[in-house]
């Protein structure tokens, strides 16, 4: 596995950039997710769909409890917000 910064989301850079390395024979995350819940059924990941559902209904708690941080990178907070859409849509 290669480490987590390969994955790291740059897309608040580069609107159009994807994944430095594949993921599951794929370069687009969104592409990726069956990979992903293949992945996790190996790791013996219970309920993998509800635990990334969960994760993402985290990421938009933090995100609202600081608007204030928010506020100064907002470039970031669209390409967060429309990759968790991205993979909302997916699990």
């Amino acid at each position: 596995m290669a480490p987590a910064y390969d994955i790291v989301n740059t897309t608040a850079y580069l609107p159009n950039d994807s994944l430095a390395l594949r993921l599951a024979g794929q370069k687009s995350f969104f592409s990726a997710r069956l990979g992903l819940l293949h992945f996790a059924s190996k790791l013996d990941i219970d309920q993998p769909s509800e635990q990334i559902r969960h994760i993402l209904g985290a990421i938009e708690s933090v995100l609202c409890a600081h608007r204030n941080l928010a506020a100064a990178a907002p470039e970031i907070v669209r390409a967060i917000r429309a990759s968790a859409r991205v993979l909302e849509g997916a699990f």
